[in-house]
């Protein structure tokens, strides 16, 4: 269904039954997508001879939180998304009033607003028509997700740091891991009875996420099951080494490309380990770590995929490709001497995980 009313002439008072009930469509088409569908406020199909009143807004108030805008899109790393607000913006954050950004500067509440069983005039349509035609991108709902992990350590002694990796790279993996990265450490004479040697160990986490597109609401057919016609999963990492020695702690790049993977599959992936997790899914998308980066604290990432999604729950599953030791260059400036000393290379993601969803809801023309 489209739009098909036009709006009255300014200043008109407006009665018409086929206009109001546009916008109720409007408003429950965008409740269902969000699964937002208990409407307290919203009035029932205008009935002939009843007046347009403030329930409108007040439907359109209740939905009128968390929506977002896709400025631009380049790819993972290079991209601008705005929150659209309906308060005071924060400026250091990307935010714009709903209001503004809809219908002009300085405008940041509904410019004409109405008491309880009030009329509407044409001013009044004309805001509500700019802010559903700003309804289009949301945070889909999220259908829960888990994390598996796995672990192994340097059974030996190694006197080099090249030895001591080498030797990882062959050990067997064991479930559960409590950090993240490879670590190499040297300890102080006296700590172990092996004098000198270099310990080593590796951590690995996959985790999942899902999110669901709404089905259609049985009796509402006609506004509601809309597909999504784009995503854009996002999700947050770290990527970087740190080193301890001579007394001092300090971090710098992570030294080596890393690839980042995304994988979909269509069912919950249910794992009992790291190695069912990451094999549960289909190739979806990836991004490359590059060697320059120190990101010590959470840097967003976002992929972008115009597949058309219908109605269900799909699950996302996050890890790293092949992670072999020998690669990492945690033996560069490696030359411990009495002294403790610790180097680490640091990769993860972070918990915060999602999906935007792209929506093409009726609009209705100027």
């Amino acid at each position: 269904m489209g739009w098909t009313q036009t709006l009255p002439v300014k200043g008109a008072r407006a009665t018409a039954e086929p206009l109001h009930n546009e916008f109720r469509h409007a408003c429950l088409e965008r409740a269902a997508a969000r699964n937002q569908w208990y409407l307290p406020y919203l009035p029932q199909a205008h009935q002939k001879g009843r007046r347009l009143t403030s329930e409108l807004t007040d439907g359109f108030n209740y939905i009128i939180g968390g929506w977002k805008w896709i400025e631009s899109y380049t790819d993972w790393k290079t991209f601008s998304v705005w929150s659209l607000v309906t308060g005071p913006t924060d400026p250091p954050e990307m935010q714009w009033n709903i209001f503004e950004k809809a219908i002009g500067p300085g405008i940041t509440t509904w410019r004409d607003p109405r008491g309880k069983g009030a009329r509407f005039n044409a001013r009044q349509f004309e805001d509500m028509r700019e802010l559903a035609n700003e309804m289009t991108v949301f945070t889909l709902t999220s259908a829960g997700g888990g994390t598996q992990g796995r672990r192994r350590r340097g059974s030996a002694y190694q006197p080099t740091c090249a030895a001591a990796l080498a030797e990882l790279a062959g050990t067997a993996w064991l479930q559960t891991a409590y950090a993240f990265g490879i670590h190499i450490w040297h300890y102080y004479p006296g700590y172990y009875t092996h004098l000198g040697a270099q310990y080593t160990g590796q951590h690995q986490r996959a985790s999942y996420f899902g999110f669901t597109v709404h089905p259609a609401r049985p009796g509402y057919e006609d506004m509601t099951g809309h597909p999504c016609q784009h995503i854009y999963p996002y999700a947050k990492y770290r990527a970087y080494r740190s080193r301890y020695t001579g007394g001092a702690s300090f971090t710098m790049s992570i030294g080596r490309s890393i690839t980042a993977l995304m994988d979909m599959s269509e069912t919950n992936p249910s794992p009992s380990s790291y190695e069912d997790l990451v094999a549960a899914g289909s190739d979806f998308k990836s991004g490359t770590i590059e060697s320059s980066e120190e990101q010590t604290t959470d840097r967003t990432v976002l992929f972008s995929d115009a597949t058309v999604y219908p109605p269900g729950t799909r699950y996302l599953i996050l890890y790293l490709d092949n992670d072999d030791p020998t690669e990492s260059v945690l033996c560069a400036g490696w030359s411990p001497g009495g002294g403790t000393e610790y180097s680490t290379d640091n990769f993860n993601w972070a918990a915060a995980a999602g999906v935007l969803g792209t929506f093409n809801f009726d609009k209705l023309a100027a």
